[in-house]
């Protein structure tokens, strides 16, 4: 199908963009859409209204790490943004592959440098490419020895603009709990699953005292997530990979689910990346592996039956997977309901829950 990317558009109000999140983290807003397409608004905490006894819930347990880099321009003070998406040693010197915003000062041979509390790190531009640029670390330390000196949570540039926007003080302490699961528990993730971030303990046990089993997969977020699409048509968008893990447990319970026709509800788009890959490649034993699966319209969905989420930026991979869940006619129009009843968007903002119709 030749379904272009611009098709994926909505305008999306400045102010409705969420600069920080509500407390407690199930006080924020959930809108329900069924496999009919009506709407019902409720509050996150109402989720147990829509769960039932024997339901699966997946939840990816990925931890976030502080991997955006505050740098500058060695010798100049030209300011720059370095989000790292991994690291490796190459003839016992460690290197990265990253993000640099602005883009325009990715020149090769260039030195980075990242201060804090007067101890310096350096980093040599080695390598530019389209998105990614490679960068030499001059330092001895291991990696995440370095990232707990300079790191930082890696917040989206849009809600450090929207701060700003709105003159909203930077919290770098309360950033680093917040934009965190209350679950999360592996570390590798360069952004947080999000639709996770409603979720409390207290929550969780409500949940699991009702009769829902839950279970974890791990998917650690990368360009394949956030990377937006910049192609004209969708068939020519190629997803980055991102590694996931799944235990024999998790697959034992989704089996079982199914023998018995359980509903199974993720807990976000990379949950659901995760979950139709393990179906696409018939995976049935304990899983360490990559994914770049693209779920756009047309495709059948042949393990989740409902999806859990937060509301999507204008033309972008996670938008497209709910409109192949439920038709873009029917995403569109709850997300318009959404906008005009003020639902708080994007990474720190509410949630909506999707009945699947298109699930096998």
């Amino acid at each position: 199908m030749n379904i272009t990317t611009e098709e994926f558009y909505f305008h999306l109000p400045h102010e409705l963009i969420a600069r920080h999140p509500v407390e407690p983290r199930d006080s924020s807003r959930l809108l329900h859409m069924n496999k009919e397409g009506m709407l019902e608004d409720l509050y996150f905490r109402d989720v147990i209204k829509l769960l039932k006894k024997n339901d699966v819930l997946v939840l990816n347990n990925t931890k976030v790490i502080p991997s955006m880099l505050k740098c500058c321009i060695k010798e100049k003070n030209t300011k720059v943004r370095v989000d790292i998406l991994k690291h490796y040693n190459k003839c016992n010197t460690l290197y990265c592959d990253a993000l640099i915003t602005p883009k325009k000062h990715c020149q090769q041979n260039v030195i980075l440098e990242c201060t804090n509390d007067n101890t310096t790190l350096e980093l040599s531009i080695e390598e530019v490419e389209k998105n990614i640029t490679t960068l030499k670390i001059l330092s001895d330390e291991n990696f995440h020895e370095i990232m707990k000196k300079y790191g930082n949570v890696p917040l989206p540039p849009y809600i450090i603009k929207a701060r700003s926007k709105y003159n909203t003080i930077e919290n770098q302490e309360t950033d680093t709990e917040h934009y965190q699961t209350v679950y999360a528990r592996h570390d590798g993730s360069i952004a947080a699953p999000t639709a996770g971030l409603h979720f409390t303990d207290t929550l969780l046990t409500t949940i699991s005292e009702m009769g829902v089993q839950i279970c974890y997969i791990t998917l650690h977020v990368g360009l394949g997530t956030f990377l937006p699409i910049n192609t004209p048509l969708l068939s020519e968008h190629k997803m980055h990979e991102e590694i996931f893990e799944v235990t024999q447990d998790t697959i034992n319970t989704l089996q079982n689910a199914k023998e018995r026709q359980s509903r199974i509800v993720a807990v976000g788009t990379t949950s659901v990346r995760v979950l139709e890959h393990i179906a696409q490649h018939n995976i049935s034993t304990a899983s360490i592996g990559t994914t770049d699966i693209f779920i756009s319209p047309g495709y059948k969905f042949k393990t989740v039956n409902s999806i859990i989420t937060n509301f999507h930026m204008s033309k972008s991979t996670p938008l497209v997977l709910v409109c192949s869940a439920a038709g873009k006619e029917r995403i569109f129009h709850m997300y318009k309901h959404a906008i005009e009843n003020k639902y708080r968007m994007l990474s720190y903002g509410d949630a909506c829950m999707i009945d699947i119709v298109t699930a096998e």
